[in-house]
């Protein structure tokens, strides 16, 4: 009747006003969250133009120092923001690192010794970004941060069967088995007291793209330094 069809169609009226609504809502935050995923894009590259702009500015005024260091941070800063491609190349780590050596020199006023073992046939080897430096960020801030005199890290890579093998080598305090399994402990009170929660993310990150048998592996003794490995399978730039 009469009264049913005007009853059936506020109904729909309502209907369609709260699909209206609701579509609107949606809209709104698609464009809320655009905003804020371009303010994102914008935010790192105002700081590393900043960066190259200062390091300009301090290498007119003759502070080469200062120029160089600000060129290392904006080199570390766009290295480390530009995730569009998850994966780089032994070269491009490499590069990063070197990045990250000069600030921490400048930090720690050229205490510790780089030595650098690279097999040029894995420069274009492909492997996850910034996978390196955090190796070498842990060996300085749990193997040298306490250690006596003379400090080193040695950087090697190359090829071990039909791998892609990495090592990073200090002349550290060591650790001891213990400690190993700490760093390798999924428990959240483990990662938190040991701080290492690099190494652990790392090593599940190897393991999920590459499986179980790879990953990160330590070696180390108390007082007789630390050797820790990167072994993942060997895929070259541009290879399917």
């Amino acid at each position: 009747d009469l009264h049913s069809l005007r009853r059936r169609q506020r109904q729909m009226c309502i209907r369609d006003r709260d699909l209206m609504e609701q579509n609107v809502k949606e809209q709104e935050a698609k464009r809320k969250s655009e905003l804020k995923a371009l303010q994102s894009q914008i935010n790192p590259h105002f700081l590393y133009n900043t960066l190259d702009t200062m390091g300009s500015i301090a290498e007119i005024q003759g502070c080469i120092q200062v120029s160089n260091l600000c060129q290392s941070l904006a080199g570390l800063f766009r290295y480390s923001l530009d995730m569009k491609n998850p994966l780089s190349t032994v070269s491009g780590e490499l590069v990063h690192l070197k990045n990250y050596i000069y600030v921490m020199n400048v930090r720690m006023q050229n205490q510790v010794e780089y030595e650098f073992h690279i097999d040029d046939n894995v420069l274009q080897d492909t492997l996850p970004r910034i996978s390196i430096q955090p190796l070498v960020e842990n060996a300085l801030n749990h193997g040298l941060k306490n250690q006596k005199g003379k400090k080193k890290v040695i950087i090697s890579a190359g090829i071990r069967e039909d791998d892609l093998l990495i090592s990073v080598e200090d002349n550290g305090i060591g650790m001891s088995d213990e400690k190993i399994r700490e760093l390798f402990s999924e428990d959240p009170g483990e990662k938190q007291k040991n701080r290492s929660i690099g190494i652990f993310n790392i090593h599940k990150r190897m393991q999920y793209l590459y499986g179980e048998s790879y990953g990160v592996k330590i070696k180390s003794e108390p007082e007789k330094g630390t050797v820790v490995f990167l072994e993942i399978p060997r895929k070259i730039q541009g290879e399917n």
